[in-house]
């Protein structure tokens, strides 16, 4: 109905010989697809709007044939396939088996907003849980905002961006170590540089590579001191070290204790051989070994919870998935989109009215729902 409401004008450009409303819902979920190869470029303020974005998939369906030299061979696949389905409805065909792959953004953020809870509404919104006028990138809210309190010259702060840190962003909620961040963080830099400059990192000079050394340095312990409760959670992710097993709704139950492993040394003999072996071998015991599962309940936690949701969108709609990229029959994008919406609404809100939320049914109620909960 929001589709319908808001976005069903925009469409007039292309001409369907169905003008049913399947057919214009089909269109925009296509067209938003088409748009999606650009959206690191249409960012403005970390968001762009629906109508922007529905404004490029039309321009682009409409000069299909236009060379598109900045696109790579799976983007211009992808971009070619999209432009064949589009071709299908104006013809008035749909078939059942056509798809669109969605794929969440951050779904890491987005599923922490239910042990951690949303500071406030604009959090839910920044990660795509609520509002249907804008998709968000909450990647690029986070580096804007480390980058607010940042002097650095502009070649530093150039390197500085999406594409360079989303990596290190995606994988600090799983406790990436520093090693590992700094040499995701560096890959995409020398791409950057060959790409740009026809150099790489170890041919800049030494001061120009401390710079940038010393910056992420800066940045990796934003994502570990300040970043979580600053944007998105009312809750400091420690919280999370006192969940030590969890049950879903349904009936899954995980325990996230580990046990200590003991260290015992075995030996065989073989006197016809004239052979003796000795190795060593690690037997669990009942012992909880304390300090391994609270470095691992963040990462299993989010596992675990990023499981049960694709497990829950699979069984309800019988789609493909590679982790938070849903294959999604045309036809059941808006049933999945409402479904999705309502797992969140549901798992984070189960507390709503508890005297420590942030926010209230009440509030729930008057938030429209996400169009890009899935993009």
């Amino acid at each position: 109905q929001t589709i319908k409401n808001n976005y069903f004008n925009k469409l007039n450009s292309i001409q369907l010989s169905n003008n049913s409303d399947t057919f214009k819902s089909a269109l925009f979920w296509v067209l938003l697809s088409l748009a999606s190869h650009y959206k690191s470029k249409l960012l403005k303020n970390n968001q762009i709007p629906i109508d922007t974005l529905l404004e490029i998939g039309i321009e682009i369906y409409l000069n299909k044939d236009q060379d598109r030299n900045d696109l790579t061979i799976d983007e211009e696949v992808e971009l070619r396939r999209n432009s064949f389905i589009i071709d299908q409805l104006v013809l008035g065909i749909l078939d059942s088996n056509t798809f669109l792959c969605k794929d969440s953004t951050a779904s890491v953020f987005q599923h922490l907003f239910i042990y951690l809870q949303p500071k406030n509404t604009e959090a839910l919104k920044i990660c795509n849980i609520v509002g249907s006028d804008s998709w968000y990138d909450p990647y690029s809210t986070i580096i804007n905002r480390f980058l607010e309190s940042v002097t650095a010259d502009d070649f530093v702060l150039q390197i500085f961006n999406r594409k360079t840190l989303k990596k290190s962003i995606m994988t600090h909620p799983y406790s990436v170590t520093y090693f590992s961040s700094w040499n995701y963080f560096l890959t995409e830099v020398n791409k950057q540089l060959t790409s740009q400059h026809k150099i790489t990192f170890g041919s800049l000079d030494i001061e120009k590579q401390d710079n940038i050394k010393n910056l992420f340095k800066a940045f990796f312990s934003f994502l570990s001191k300040n970043f979580e409760v600053d944007i998105f959670y009312k809750k400091n992710s420690q919280e999370i070290k006192k969940i030590k097993q969890i049950q879903f709704d349904d009936g899954t139950r995980i325990n996230f204790n580990y046990l200590i492993l003991q260290n015992n040394r075995r030996e065989i003999k073989n006197k016809k051989l004239n052979l003796r072996i000795s190795y060593n071998e690690n037997v669990i015991n009942s012992s909880v070994d304390t300090k391994q599962t609270e470095l691992a309940i963040r990462a299993n936690l989010i596992h675990a919870t990023d499981s049960y949701f694709a497990r829950s969108v699979i069984l309800n709609f019988k789609c493909l998935t590679i982790h938070d990229c849903f294959c999604l029959k045309l036809q059941d994008i808006n049933a999945c989109i409402d479904y999705m919406n309502g797992f969140f609404r549901k798992e984070i809100f189960k507390n709503a009215n508890s005297d420590n939320a942030s926010l209230t049914t009440n509030d729930l109620n008057t938030m429209p729902y996400s169009l890009t909960v899935v993009y």
